[in-house]
This record gives C-alpha cells, structure tokens and sequence, in this order.
C-alpha cells in the first residue's frame, strides 16, 4: 500500500475477538512520497514514540520511521518503562535523536539477547542502521521463534555491535593539560589566575540537556559541539576559546538547550565565579557575550513580534468565524423551521451541510447532528 503511519503507539494497536491486530488511528498517515500531505517544519507523531526524523521534522520519513515507532512500543511493552523519560516534551524529543535506548535486558535480565537485539536494531538512530521494511521484521521474529534465525553477516554484525556500544554511557576522562601557545582559551584562564581540569567527552555524549539545573560553564579547547532545542540542531560550536552553556548559568535559569558532543572533545568545566575573573580580565570575551545576549533579546523581540502577529491573525479570524457561525445558526433555525413546517427539500438540506461543513469544524457538526437531527 506504501502508506506511512507516522503514529504508532500502543494506544492505536487494537486487539479483537478473534486475537488479529488491528492498527488503529490513521489520522497522520500519508502515502509514500507524497511529501504534500505532511506539514513542513512541525514534528508530527506523539512524542514518547516518535522517530528521530519524526522529532527533527525532516521530510524523509518512510516505513523506517513506523519501524522506529514499534520498537519504542514493543520496549514499553516488554519492560512496562518508556524508552525515554524527561521533565517536558522537548527533553523527550530532543533524547529520540541524541541517546540510545536502553537495554531491555537492564530492565528485565530474562528478556533473550535476540529480543534485546530486535528492539535495538527497531530503534537505531539511523535509518539505514534499522530493519529497511516490516517483512524484514516478520522474518527475525520468525527466526526466534522457530529457531532458524540466521546468522547475521559482516555488515549486519558490525551494526548490531556498534549499536550495542552506543549505549553504553561513557564518563569524561581527565586529561593532562598540554601546553598549546595558539590557544586563546588557555591565555584567558592564565590571565585569570586559574587552575583547571580538562576533560576529554567522547563523540555522541550528551553534555547537558534542556531544563536541566547546572552552575557549571564549559569551555571547548577541542572538537565540535551541537547546540539542540527539542530535538533540531539550532548551532555548532567549533574550535578552541568558544564558551557555551554560559548564559543560563548567569541567567541562573534552567538550560534553555541540550549540547552533545558531535566529536571527541575537550572541555574545561568553570564556576560562575571563575568565569566572571575570566570576563574581568578579556574585554574580548565581554563583548562576544554582550554581543550574544543582543542577538538572544533580538531574536526575543522578532519571535514576539512573530506570536503577536499570529494572536492578531487568530483573533481577526475569530471574529470572522463568529459572523459566519451566526449565518450558520440562521440556515440551522431555517431548517428546523421547514422540518416543523414539513417543507424541507434536498437542495436545502444539501447547502445546510455544505454550509456547516465549511463554517463549523467536524466535531460540532456531529454533535450538533445527534442533539438536534438524530442522524
């Protein structure tokens, strides 16, 4: 059929009379490429089963991403937890694209290494990384079942082992302080008198998330780090002297982002206060900030500006809407009139529902319908 459901969560999977699944709730379904149906740059799905590409908004989303969506079913299913748990829906979001799920088996240790695997693999990052379609599935679970699973070649081993290392959580390392003349960085924290330690973060960690407390600043001395919100990179951050994490610390408000490290790098973690003897002694380092904060109250003003625009937009619809649904209530009183008088004819009763399927949104038409009408 090539349809993609875009939804699958264990409230859409139905079960009859007879034990045969059904899949329920296509209200998001599209066909395969047919990119028309889906809304350019809003996450579509619910958020504890959505797939990484879902999360991101990205408009390559085929089978894989129904695949994705069974195996965080299938993981709450088996170990009655959430793949992911977080204190808000970006959190949630944002975790579906950066962190690997858990093993079922931490969960439950009875669970089999092939089920483990089956639900891993379903909840590769990666497209390319998953099953490529529900045959694919159908066959492994045979396999298990009957015990003629077939062994995995080369390439279909080295993705099963890379994606068991990926969730294994890696704590930083510390890092002996090498000397490098060219590092702007390290002449800020000499100035400032400081004594430090280096860590080294391995590729794909995740550094803090969104609304998440933390008195700490990082400095980058090395690598690349990526700046989230709800899942969707915002900025990346590259090379020696860039501070991140900085603004919310002096804010002293919650992350407002989630940074991950995209390769190996090496941070310098600070206080607030030694950070404000390292302001002290950069004016550079001042106006960097200074100038951050005017582009942050900036893009504060636009966005707004942005929702006012919007607040405006709805309530002039709103207004409008109130005119024709006073219409609407005029064609109804008619109709009733003309059912009491027993004069009703079909072409009325047919520009009655074109009518009020224009001006009235479904749910009240049907309500309207059975309070009303008995249909």
């Amino acid at each position: 059929m090539g349809i993609v459901h875009r939804d699958i969560k264990p409230d859409n999977i139905l079960l009859d009379r007879g034990h045969v699944v059904k899949l329920a709730d296509l209200g998001l379904a599209r066909q395969m490429k047919d990119p028309g149906i889906t809304q350019v740059g809003m996450a579509m799905g619910t958020p504890n089963y959505i797939s990484p590409e879902q999360a991101k908004a990205e408009d390559d989303i085929d089978i894989r991403s129904d695949l994705y969506s069974l195996g965080a079913t299938l993981f709450h299913m088996v170990t009655g937890e959430l793949p992911f748990q977080g204190k808000s829906v970006e959190v949630i979001l944002t975790k579906h694209v950066v962190e690997a799920p858990r093993s079922v088996r931490s969960l439950v240790p009875e669970l089999s290494v092939h089920i483990d695997d089956l639900i891993t693999k379903l909840m590769a990052k990666k497209q390319s990384d998953r099953f490529q379609t529900p045959k694919d599935v159908i066959v492994y679970i045979q396999g298990i079942l009957d015990g003629s699973l077939v062994k995995q070649g080369k390439r279909e081993q080295e993705i099963m082992d890379r994606l068991r290392m990926e969730r294994e959580n890696v704590s930083p390392v510390e890092v002996k302080s090498k000397k490098v003349e060219d590092l702007k960085a390290s002449s800020y924290l000499k100035l400032a008198k400081l004594k430090t330690i280096q860590k080294e973060h391995a590729e794909n960690t995740v550094v803090f998330y969104e609304g998440q407390e933390s008195d700490k600043i990082f400095l980058l001395l090395k690598g690349e780090i990526e700046i989230l919100r709800a899942g969707r990179v915002v900025e990346k951050i590259v090379g020696s002297g860039q501070y991140f994490g900085d603004v919310s610390v002096l804010k002293k408000s919650p992350r407002d982002h989630t940074a991950r490290v995209v390769t190996n790098s090496i941070l310098v973690e600070l206080t607030q206060e030694q950070y404000m003897k390292v302001l002290k002694k950069s004016s550079t380092l001042c106006l960097d900030l200074v100038q951050r904060l005017c582009g942050m109250l900036s893009d504060n003003e636009v966005s707004l500006m942005r929702r006012e625009q919007k607040l405006e937009s709805a309530r002039t619809q709103l207004r409008l809407q109130k005119n024709k649904n006073e219409e609407a209530v005029n064609m109804i009183s008619s109709l009733l009139m003309s059912h009491k008088n027993g004069t009703e004819d079909r072409r009325t009763k047919r520009l009655f529902y074109e009518t009020v399927s224009m001006w009235i949104d479904e749910y009240s038409v049907r309500e309207w319908m059975d309070e009303h009408l008995n249909v």
